[in-house]
C-alpha cells in the first residue's frame, strides 16, 4: 500500500505531497489539473522509463520519493527478488525514490541503496494496482485475459498455476546451465586443439637432450659474433695486410732466404 508520495519539480509541479488513506484512492480533477503529472510521479517510483523532459524549471533534476508497507508474504514473492535483499525490515516500510537529471541520467534507490530500474519495476508490478480511463484495453492482453480465467478457477487451479510457474523457472535455469556446459565444452575443445597443434609443432622441430644447452652456447656465440668478427678481421690483416708485408710475406722471406 502507498503510505506517502513526495514529488519535486516534476515538469510544471514544484513540489507536492500526499499520504492516500488504506484501500481504493481515487484522484480526480478537471483537465490541466495535475492527475497526469502524479500518475506520472507515481509510475517514476514504480520503475517506469524516466526521460530528460520530466524535468521542470525549478532545479537540475526531479526527485520523486515514495514509501510503500508491505509484508513478508510480499517480500517472498518472485516479483521483489532484486529488491529483496535491500530491505532490513519491512516494519519500516519500503522507501523507494528516483532521481532524473537534464542530461537524462538517473538514479534508482531502494531504502537508501542503489537498485536497478527493472528490478523496481517487476516489485512495482505488486505494490499498486493503477486503473486508468482506459484500463479497459487491457482485456485485449493475452496475459490478461488468462490471468482473468485463472482467477475463475479459484485456488486449484491456483495451485496448477503455481507448479507450472516453477517447472518453467527450472526449465529456464536448466537451459541456462546446458547453454553454460556447452559453452565451457567448447572453450575446452578448443584449448584442446591449441595444445594438440602445440605437441604437432614440438614433433616437427623434434628437439634431443642438451639441446638447451647447446642453443645457450650458440646464443653466447653469436652475442659475441661482433667481438669475433673484428678479432678475425684483426688476425687476417697482421697475416696479410693489403699494403706492406704481413706475417706470411716474411715468412716467405725467411725461407727463401734460408734456401740460398
Amino acid at each position: 500500500m502507498l503510505e506517502r508520495l513526495h514529488v519535486d519539480n516534476l515538469v510544471v509541479l514544484r513540489t507536492a505531497e500526499i499520504e492516500p488513506a488504506p484501500g481504493m484512492t481515487v484522484i480526480t480533477g478537471e483537465t490541466g489539473a495535475g492527475k497526469t503529472i502524479l500518475a506520472g510521479a507515481l509510475g517514476l517510483v514504480l520503475g517506469a522509463k524516466g526521460e530528460a523532459g520530466l524535468v521542470g524549471p525549478h532545479a537540475e533534476q526531479v526527485e520523486v520519493e515514495a514509501t510503500f508497507r508491505i509484508t513478508d508474504e510480499m517480500l517472498r514473492d518472485d516479483a521483489f527478488e532484486g529488491v529483496r535483499e535491500l530491505v532490513d525490515d519491512v516494519e519500516d516500510g519500503l522507501l523507494v525514490a528516483r532521481r532524473l537529471g537534464a542530461d537524462g541520467r538517473g538514479r534508482t534507490l531502494v531504502q537508501g541503496r542503489s537498485a536497478t530500474r527493472g528490478a523496481l519495476e517487476a516489485a512495482g508490478s505488486r505494490l499498486v494496482g493503477v486503473v486508468s480511463q482506459h484500463e479497459s484495453r487491457r482485456l485485449a492482453k493475452p496475459a490478461a485475459q488468462r490471468a482473468i480465467l485463472d482467477a475463475f478457477g479459484g485456488d486449484k487451479q491456483a495451485a496448477h498455476v503455481a507448479t507450472m510457474g516453477e517447472a518453467w523457472r527450472r526449465l529456464v535455469a536448466a537451459r541456462a546451465a546446458r547453454e553454460q556446459a556447452e559453452l565451457e565444452a567448447a572453450g575446452l575443445a578448443g584449448r584442446i586443439a591449441e595444445l594438440e597443434g602445440i605437441a604437432e609443432r614440438l614433433a616437427e622441430v623434434q628437439p634431443h637432450a642438451g639441446e638447451v644447452d647447446e642453443l645457450e652456447a650458440e646464443r653466447q656465440r653469436l652475442r659475441y659474433a661482433d667481438v669475433l668478427a673484428e678479432g678475425t678481421a684483426g688476425a687476417a690483416a697482421l697475416l696479410s695486410p693489403d699494403d706492406g708485408a704481413g706475417a706470411l710475406g716474411r715468412r716467405a722471406r725467411s725461407r727463401s732466404a734460408a734456401c740460398r
